[in-house]
């Protein structure tokens, strides 16, 4: 059938190419100059699509494509640009959608999941932000969310089913929970914090968050909430071990603030900073528990790094060695916990670098990253966000892909394992 139909379809697509007409020496449709990250070397990876190797989407790729799917030419695994398992028409249609500029080059590579982000809709003086899923090669963009105010970033559910969010509409804040396909919205408002991220325990059956300047605890369908943290003071960040068993989190006393850890309960709150006279914030445990990245700067200074410490406070130090200007996240631990991934927003740049857990190799992917670095299920890419657009890029610098729609101002990815995409689900 497959065979017929791509028999049937090749003289229509032959004549639409050659109006086309042909694009091999023509135009560079990668990442514009203005979206501030340069396009990838074609030398460095081999790019879905891209048949004749030269960097380029060209007519003659999807020629060749087509060649394939009618048996007129070997298979080449670089003509499966829907990654389906099989070179098809469509494969060779989104190459044409690449040369007239109609969806972004180089085609996403994938990595599997689904990626939540935040998008911008309506008139350009009051857009809107909801929340969006895409596939991980930008297909199957879907609105998910319909709620006024500013959002957070979305946050999965570790069996990649649900998505968590905060949003701050005219006035106070509100946690919404949804499916992830949009439905089966609950929202909960909440004291007026800092919009900041929840934290899913490893289950999926509870969430935790900031209300109030305390750290909370409820279910997932926002019943039952229970407040954890009682101290005086400002009680925020939290995250949880991936064995359920405890909590991490920041605390402000007026005077220092510390990494806290407690257990899932609120019991046992203990200091596990002490930093000399220093800030530290924004714990995040390693995949194995063993370990928690978290940012630190000097109790006047003005450049954070990251460190990393055991998860009882033990052998804390810095693995980033920023000179100026520098805030950092506290990074994302690779899937294997052997590599983190840190995206400085303050530099006069700003960029995206990946290192390994003790601070050894550092490998700069990006100069422009502003908002958020996640990785892939397999920890082979990652995705960031720069000017409104999302990308992802091999986490060996190579294969940098413009995955959002140009035309829909998005940043904030969160990259789930588990979850499928819209455009999976077709």
């Amino acid at each position: 059938m497959r065979y017929s139909m791509a028999v049937c379809a090749f003289p229509f697509l032959c004549g639409l190419l050659l109006l086309i007409g042909c694009h091999g020496g023509g135009d560079d449709v990668a990442p514009s100059s203005d979206s501030g990250v340069v396009a990838v070397d074609p030398s460095q990876e081999e790019l879905l699509g891209d048949l004749n190797g030269n960097g380029l989407p060209d007519v003659s790729d999807a020629i060749g494509i087509l060649r394939i799917v009618v048996g007129l030419d070997p298979d080449n695994p670089l003509a499966d640009c829907d990654q389906s398992g099989a070179a098809g028409v469509a494969d060779a249609i989104m190459v044409l959608r690449s040369v007239v500029g109609l969806a972004p080059w180089p085609i996403g590579s994938g990595g599997g999941g689904a990626i939540a982000y935040i998008g911008f809709h309506g008139d350009e003086i009051s857009p809107t932000e909801d929340i969006y899923i895409m596939a991980p090669d930008g297909r199957g963009q879907t609105q998910l969310s319909d709620l006024p105010g500013e959002k957070s970033r979305p946050v999965w559910s570790p069996d990649g089913t649900k998505i968590a969010f905060t949003s701050r509409p005219v006035s106070g804040e509100r946690l919404t929970v949804m499916d992830a396909d949009g439905g089966n919205q609950v929202s909960i408002d909440i004291v007026q914090g800092t919009l900041a991220p929840v934290a899913w325990s490893p289950d999926s059956s509870r969430i935790a968050y900031e209300n109030g300047n305390q750290i909370w605890m409820m279910n997932a369908d926002t019943t039952g909430p229970v407040q954890l943290t009682q101290a005086p003071g400002s009680h925020s960040e939290p995250a949880w071990s991936p064995d359920g068993n405890t909590i991490a989190y920041t605390r402000y006393d007026g005077e220092s603030i510390e990494i806290y850890t407690m257990d899932a309960d609120g019991g046992n709150q203990t200091a596990r900073t002490e930093v000399g006279d220093a800030r530290s914030r924004t714990p995040v445990f390693s995949p194995d528990g063993a370990r928690i990245a978290f940012n630190n700067v000097e109790k006047y200074g003005s450049v954070w790094q990251v460190w990393v410490m055991n998860a009882d406070g033990t052998n804390a130090a810095p693995v980033t060695d920023f000179e100026f200007g520098a805030r950092v996240d506290a990074g994302a631990w690779s899937p294997d916990g052997n590599q983190l991934v840190v995206t400085a927003i303050d530099l006069p740049t700003g960029h995206l670098c990946v290192l390994d857990s003790d601070g050894g190799n550092p490998l700069r992917l990006s100069t422009n990253a502003d908002r958020g670095a996640a990785w892939s299920p397999d920890g082979s890419r990652i995705a960031f966000s720069h000017g409104l657009r999302i990308y992802t890029i091999g986490a060996d610098g190579s294969g940098l892909c413009t995955i959002s729609d140009p035309n829909l101002g998005v940043h904030s990815p969160a990259w789930s394992a588990t979850a499928v995409s819209p455009a999976a689900q077709r």
